[in-house]
Formats: C-alpha cells, sequence, structure tokens
C-alpha cells in the first residue's frame, strides 16, 4: 500500500493531480529499497501507466466554463484573445486550444485574469474547434466557422520537387541535389489575386538559391494554380539526413502581399558496414571457413544505407600496411544505394602469408568523397577455456582464461 498512499497523496495534498506525473512521482521516495531484488525492485519496474499521462484527476466539485472569443475567426492570420470565466469568476491556468485539422492550430494557457492569446492563422474557411480544458472543470468544446476574407488570400498549397537534372529524380529533396521547386498556390478569399508571384527568402545554411522568384497566373476565388517556372535550390552534400529547412515564401498580387513559411524536409544517405563475409571457396581455398597461410579469401562487406537519402556512386577499398597481408582485389563497386537498400558489392580479395590475425583497413566513399574507414580483424578469436559459473541471489559471474 506504500505507493498507493502516496500517489493519493500527491493527488489530493500536494496538488499533482496529472495522471502521468503522479504514477511517476508516487515512485520516488523508494528508489533507494530498490538496489537488489525485492517488492520495492519489482514494483518499481512493473507499475507502469500506459495511459494518457496529461490526463487531469478532480479532487473536487466539478464546474463548467464560459468562453468569449474576441474576434471571429476569418482566413488569413487572426489574433484574438479567449477569455475563460466560471461562477467564481476568471479562471486562470486553464490550457485553451484552436484547432482546424490539417490547415490551423493554436494554444495558450490564461492568465490571472482568465484570458488567453492566440494567433491563428488559418488558409481554408471551414469548420473549426475551441477546446478549453482546466482542473475541476468540465471539458467545453465549441464548434466555429473560419469564415472567407473579403479580398484575396494567397497561399501555398503544394510543391513540386523536379529533381531529375542531378538527382535521382524520386521528387524528393535530398543531400547533394541541385532541384527545381514548383510552387502551386491558392486562393481561398472572396476577390481574385492577379499579377501573382512567389518569391523564396531566408534560406539558412543548408539552402542555397540560385532562381528566387516564379510567376503564378492569376488566382480567381476557390482557385489552386502552378507557378509558370521554378525557384532552383542546391543542398550541401553534408547536410544532415532528416535535416528540416524553415524558408520563407513571400507572395505578392496586385494590392496584396503576405509571408508564409514553407518547411521543406531534406533526405541523405547514411552508409552503415552491418555484416563482414569472408569466404575461401574460391581460388585455392579449401572451403573449411577458416583463414589459412596463403589461401585465397574473398572478403564482402554487406552496406545498408539507413538514410533518408540516396547515396551516389558508392564504392570501398580494401588495405592494409601489414606486410603479412597481399590485397588481391582492392576495390568493391556497390552502385547508388537507395534508402533502406542492402548491397554486398561485388567483393575484395586478400591472403595472409600466415595464419595469425592482421588488421584491414575498410574505406566506404560516395560520389561525394571518402564516408568513413574502420579496421577489421577478420580472424576468429581462440574460445575461452576454464569457464566456470557462479550465481548468487543478485548475480551470475562467469569466470574464464
Amino acid at each position: 500500500w506504500l505507493y498507493q498512499d502516496e500517489f493519493f497523496d500527491l493527488v489530493y495534498n500536494a496538488g499533482v493531480t496529472r495522471m502521468g506525473e503522479a504514477a511517476a512521482e508516487q515512485k520516488l521516495p523508494f528508489v533507494p529499497n530498490s538496489n537488489k531484488d525485492s517488492e520495492h525492485r519489482w514494483t518499481q519496474l512493473s507499475q507502469i501507466y500506459f495511459g494518457d499521462p496529461d490526463l487531469d484527476l478532480y479532487t473536487g466539485s466539478i464546474d463548467s466554463f464560459a468562453v468569449a472569443l474576441s474576434q471571429p475567426l476569418a482566413a488569413g492570420v487572426t489574433a484574438s484573445t479567449v477569455t475563460v470565466t466560471d461562477a467564481g469568476g476568471p479562471v486562470p491556468g486553464a490550457v485553451v486550444c484552436l484547432d482546424k485539422p490539417g490547415d490551423a492550430y493554436a494554444v495558450g494557457v490564461t492568465d490571472a485574469l482568465g484570458m488567453a492569446s492566440l494567433t491563428f492563422a488559418a488558409d481554408v474557411p471551414g469548420p473549426a474547434t475551441l477546446a478549453v480544458r482546466g482542473h475541476n472543470h468540465r471539458t467545453r468544446l465549441d464548434s466555429l466557422v473560419v469564415q472567407p476574407s473579403a479580398g484575396p488570400h494567397l497561399y501555398l498549397s503544394g510543391l513540386v520537387v523536379d529533381d531529375t537534372a542531378t538527382g535521382n529524380g524520386n521528387g524528393a529533396l535530398e543531400a547533394g541535389e541541385t532541384a527545381r521547386l514548383v510552387p502551386v498556390a491558392a486562393n481561398s478569399g472572396g476577390a481574385p489575386g492577379t499579377a501573382v508571384s512567389a518569391t523564396l527568402q531566408n534560406a539558412g545554411a543548408f539552402l542555397s538559391l540560385a532562381d528566387t522568384v516564379t510567376a503564378i497566373p492569376d488566382l480567381d476565388p476557390d482557385s489552386t494554380r502552378a507557378a509558370a517556372d521554378f525557384w532552383e535550390v542546391t543542398v550541401p552534400g553534408t547536410t544532415p539526413d532528416l535535416t528540416t529547412l524553415t524558408v520563407q515564401v513571400q507572395l505578392d498580387a496586385s494590392g496584396y502581399s503576405r509571408t508564409e513559411n514553407l518547411v521543406l524536409y531534406v533526405g541523405a544517405a547514411e552508409l552503415r558496414s552491418q555484416r563482414i563475409l569472408i569466404d575461401d571457396t574460391t581460388g585455392n581455398g579449401n572451403g573449411n571457413g577458416t583463414i589459412e597461410a596463403n589461401e585465397d579469401q574473398v572478403l564482402s562487406a554487406e552496406l545498408r544505407n539507413l538514410g533518408a537519402g540516396t547515396a551516389f556512386g558508392v564504392t570501398a577499398t580494401l588495405s592494409s600496411t601489414d606486410p603479412a597481408v597481399q590485397i588481391t582485389d582492392a576495390t568493391s563497386a556497390y552502385g547508388n544505394l537507395d534508402a533502406g537498400q542492402v548491397s554486398l558489392g561485388d567483393g575484395f580479395g586478400f591472403r595472409f602469408t600466415d595464419s595469425n590475425a592482421h588488421l584491414l583497413t575498410l574505406t566506404v566513399s560516395d560520389a561525394g568523397g571518402i564516408l568513413w574507414a574502420k579496421t577489421l580483424d577478420v580472424v576468429a578469436p581462440a574460445g575461452p577455456t576454464g569457464l566456470t559459473g557462479t550465481g548468487s541471489a543478485s548475480s551470475i559471474e562467469l569466470r574464464w582464461t
């Protein structure tokens, strides 16, 4: 009952009413008793809360919210103040959320006056939801409608990535590529947008801009058009995998201008060696799986691309400075490796002048240069001798020579 008592003390006396927080903190006083196998250690490891950690527990009488929104929602950026009260007056600490799925989201917490300021940037008219949650209050949900603006409201509704010229043509932006980006714009306002252009700006460290302005055909209300030309961008080959680039796009039309953020996701190759295979069945090898003096060996290094981008022109070399090592085939070709692809290449050849262990160096490169090198010890170690095991209440001990 110790953990249960601590849980309810936290909830009702210490004000820790979030379920996840209370479930975790109830264990803390008993951690020192869990340094060995015991009922405390078992409880620490087995008592796991699988529910919503932000679930708030009622600890008193339940009240209801009254909610007021200072300004109606319209397509574009709406700065609005939500005021939350109950029978006793303003409610501080209430969580207020405006949500329009797939379009806009804003969240805030009410201050001492029960007020939360939200900036809601919806591009498309339609239904939205206002939700308010607070301790010892019923959660309130209100249905709202985002109205169309009177004038034009232009926004980016899509982006086409053309990487066929200097990339792999898969329609994704990847490290080392120069790509053409074709923006697609829409108008959800009540008036047409004429003489429309889109300008890409504020690229940041991992994006070089060559052509940043594109013209877009006139946009009538409720219409969508692709740009007549493109932006041209280059992603450096050193860009890390899964890099998120936030750039700004300025949309201009006759009598209209606004700026919005555009998020670009960049994939890069991440090559890893996951297996080293040795084969002594070719040449003068006897096929017994043991490296012996002057025996021909074929080494295959299995590479996997763990990144989200393509590795172009992958090759590897095998080398050694040890005079007892003879490299008979120093290169292995892998070609292009797409995301998740695995390849053994075409293998290397080597032989040792004796049966002792000798070190090899595997160096992996792509079209941009050397990626990494690692040292290989391909001779299996001798098996352990004199192996003994000793068990106790809290450990198992193995000894060998």
